[in-house]
């Protein structure tokens, strides 16, 4: 009688909220030459700067699904598209070099991302490319496989780190007392125009 009296009441409350969210796949080239430092005054590698852009990218985005991808000489998925961005911050701070053949197969990166794309029913659906050299590896050209995902209706954005002409980079070398830094010189070439072009034929 008493709880009767108190006269209990429950609620239900649903909130639904339409958005109009665009599926990205984000593909971070990891080869060696990533480590080149030339950008943030010559005190930063390019893969440093790379990612931690592609973090205050992720960071602004809400209601967008956001895979990632790393390339060199071959490309592998480490997160699907996802709402989950923990997991996708988590899987950009495992990128790295040396776990992947090394070389820059900028088309089989494509190639990937559009496959993850491709199936999604977001009216948007975009790749952003991040790389620092040229096609030199994998079965699939770049243009063949920019001209795929425009096929699909896929947007490349694409994004060419670093600079031509004579940088600097460290690597370790083993020593008899254990393993010593040793800061080397190369020749740095990019191929911006190869990406303004694959960039330009997907609308990107």
């Amino acid at each position: 009688l008493v709880f009767a009296l108190a006269r209990p009441q429950s609620s239900s409350t649903q909130v639904r909220r339409l958005t109009e969210g665009v599926d990205i796949m984000i593909a971070l080239d990891v080869s060696k030459s990533m480590l080149i430092e030339d950008v943030d005054d010559g005190d930063t590698t390019r893969l440093t700067m790379a990612k931690e852009t592609v973090k205050k990218f992720i960071a602004g985005r809400q209601d967008d699904r956001i895979g990632f991808l790393m390339f060199s000489g071959e490309g592998v998925t480490l997160c699907p598209p996802t709402l989950d961005y923990q997991v996708l911050l988590d899987s950009v701070d495992q990128a790295d070099v040396d776990i992947l053949k090394d070389g820059t197969a900028i088309g089989e990166a494509v190639a990937i991302a559009t496959n993850r794309l491709k199936e999604s029913r977001a009216k948007s659906r975009i790749i952003v490319l991040i790389t620092d050299g040229d096609n030199n590896m994998g079965a699939i050209a770049p243009l063949t496989a920019g001209d795929i995902a425009a096929g699909y209706g896929i947007k490349i954005y694409s994004i060419a780190l670093g600079k031509d002409g004579l940088v600097r980079y460290r690597e370790y070398e083993d020593t008899w007392g254990g393993r010593r830094q040793v800061v080397r010189q190369t020749m740095s070439s990019l191929n911006p125009e190869l990406l303004q072009k694959i960039s330009k034929e997907t609308g990107g």
